[in-house]
């Protein structure tokens, strides 16, 4: 086991509070518990803390609630890269040429560069094997940010009615996703990014989840609180609506605010739905409906 870093100085603190931020212990405080802050040893990929900055166990990185994982053994091998390459006496980096004057005693000048020119090759074949493997790990990390969600679909049916503006700032966190997938610029457009990913913005994303809890109140495989949510409409005579599968709209004359509530906004985004849509006949080809209408409809260039 291994104290959490105590101390008042700079490099203390700040250890300290990269150490709290990695755990995140929903029973501890921002400034941590008041005794016994301990971490085991799985925590760590060499089974110890280390107090170098670069070194990838100067923080606990091993955890189950890490959405995306890099890979352990590439971290330590760029590591251990790195102290190798600093570990080097000035004259043995590349890109130093040898002092001529001081070689030509020993020997010839043609034999001097040759024998610089074949360390520069091996520096240099060195340095492109290193550059192919973080080449690889990088698209590594890619290929598995294509396939995470961010967490941004976890009850996100909550955020149904909300303004823009109050979700803006999960809606950055998806572009800049995108831009890393391909490398694009802080600027880049990113629609064009969500279509070759094949990925729904999170207006659609919410829109989703909303719309499929609907389908499932309709029927009945939803929670039974939904049922007091969302209400199926039925006429009072016989009409042609009747088959649509249509949600009751509540009034809004009592206030102002019902308008931007789960119960108002969700049923105006059912009933705009195409009826072939909402007359799905199961919960696998609805989805796959609803999500082609979605990104139609918020992904046209």
């Amino acid at each position: 086991m291994f104290n959490v870093p105590r101390g008042k100085h700079g490099f203390a603190k700040n250890r300290r509070r990269l150490w709290l931020q990695a755990i995140k212990r929903a029973d501890w405080g921002p400034d941590g518990a008041k005794g016994g802050e301990t971490v085991c040893s799985a925590h760590f990929i060499t089974g110890e803390p280390s107090f170098d900055c670069d070194s990838p166990d100067f923080v606990p990185s091993i955890f189950p609630h890490s959405s995306i994982t890099i890979d352990s053994s590439g971290k330590v091998a760029r590591y251990e890269r790195k102290r190798r390459r600093e570990s080097r006496a000035p004259d043995e980096r590349p890109g130093v040429m040898p002092d001529l004057e001081s070689a030509a005693d020993e020997l010839s000048p043609e034999s001097a560069l040759e024998t610089k020119y074949r360390e520069l090759r091996e520096d240099y074949s060195s340095l492109k094997r290193e550059l192919e493997a973080v080449q690889e790990e990088n698209q590594q990390l890619k290929e598995k940010l294509k396939k995470s969600k961010f967490r941004l679909d976890y009850c996100n049916a909550l955020l149904a009615g909300l303004p823009a503006c109050a979700t803006k700032p999960l809606q950055m966190i998806q572009n800049a996703a995108a831009r890393l997938v391909f490398n694009e610029p802080k600027r880049a457009h990113v629609t064009p990014l969500f279509i070759s990913l094949h990925w729904l913005p999170l207006a659609a994303r919410i829109k989703f989840k909303a719309l499929t809890l609907a389908y499932r109140t309709i029927t009945g495989s939803a929670p039974s609180y939904f049922h007091s949510l969302l209400r199926v409409y039925i006429p009072t005579r016989h009409l042609r609506s009747v088959n649509e599968r249509r949600l009751v709209v509540p009034s809004q004359k009592a206030t102002k605010s019902l308008s931007r509530t789960f119960s108002f906004t969700v049923p105006c985004w059912w009933n705009a739905l195409p009826t072939l849509i909402r007359n799905a006949e199961s919960l696998t080809t609805f989805k796959k409906q609803l999500k082609t209408n979605l990104f139609r409809e918020h992904l046209t260039l």
